[in-house]
């Protein structure tokens, strides 16, 4: 059985309250998971001690982190303070961190070391804009945010990783990629990982999985592809009746 990961980024759309009602709503709606499929919500950081509790068959993960351990870096959030809330992955390298926070392909490198030094799955996401497809640029600026991200990675530790390949152009305007287009993309993004790991350590522990618009009508088409492996939904994370509408289609490859 093929196994797919769906995750819920909620960014910071949700209050306290709703981020506790939708996170109530999805287990409550959810079916038996079978070990195929892994489902994380991803809740703004001050909702994390909230919604942890609640969770049955969900796992919890944050939308980012620093890079530092401890320290004097005001507003920033240590991995531990993370783990100690019972995360289990983390966001890394969205776009909009990189667009609107500056983010570089080095901060996101660093952010991943100290995620797995942490025990934190880091969801490394990449992808290009608009004006990087237009020029040809798609398959240069995801190899180059691909191998800056994950250079240096410890086989032997034996550690997951997720990548998710995330147009930019697509995100939140409803403008899917094909899935004929993501799967190109995600054999490119795989045989670029290839070069840098055994395929051992990608087959048992790197999944592939893509974002950008995801919802309850694309999701199948999109994770039917062979080397689909889940999806990162942002805005129709945000009602249970849609997202609850995703995993079933999960539940139905």
């Amino acid at each position: 059985m093929k196994k797919i990961t769906i995750i819920a980024n909620w960014k910071m759309s949700l209050s306290l309250h709703e981020s506790i009602q939708l996170a109530e709503d999805v287990e409550r709606g959810l079916p038996p998971l079978p070990a195929s499929l892994r489902v994380f919500l991803c809740p703004s950081f001050t909702a994390l001690p909230s919604v942890q509790p609640l969770l049955r068959q969900c796992l919890l993960g944050a939308q980012d982190v620093f890079w530092e351990n401890r320290g004097a870096y005001t507003g920033e959030i240590a991995p531990s303070m993370l783990t100690d809330l019972g995360c289990h992955a983390v966001i890394l390298g969205h776009s909009e961190r990189r667009a609107y926070c500056g983010e570089t392909s080095l901060m996101v490198h660093r952010k991943v070391q100290t995620a797995l030094a942490n025990n934190l799955t880091p969801i490394v996401c990449v992808g290009e804009t608009a004006e990087e497809r237009d020029r040809g640029q798609k398959e240069h600026v995801v190899i180059e945010q691909l191998t800056s991200a994950l250079s240096g990675i410890d086989e032997k530790k034996e550690q997951d990783i997720f990548v998710v390949y995330e147009p930019v152009w697509a995100i939140g305007n409803g403008h899917v990629v094909a899935p004929e287009d993501a799967e190109q993309m995600h054999q490119l993004i795989l045989h670029t990982l290839r070069e840098m790991y055994s395929p051992a350590y990608l087959d048992a522990h790197v999944q592939v999985l893509y974002g950008g618009s995801v919802d309850r009508r694309s999701v199948g088409p999109l994770i039917s592809m062979p080397h689909v492996g889940g999806c990162l939904v942002g805005t129709a994370s945000w009602h249970a009746h849609n997202f609850l509408s995703i995993i079933d289609a999960a539940l139905r490859i």
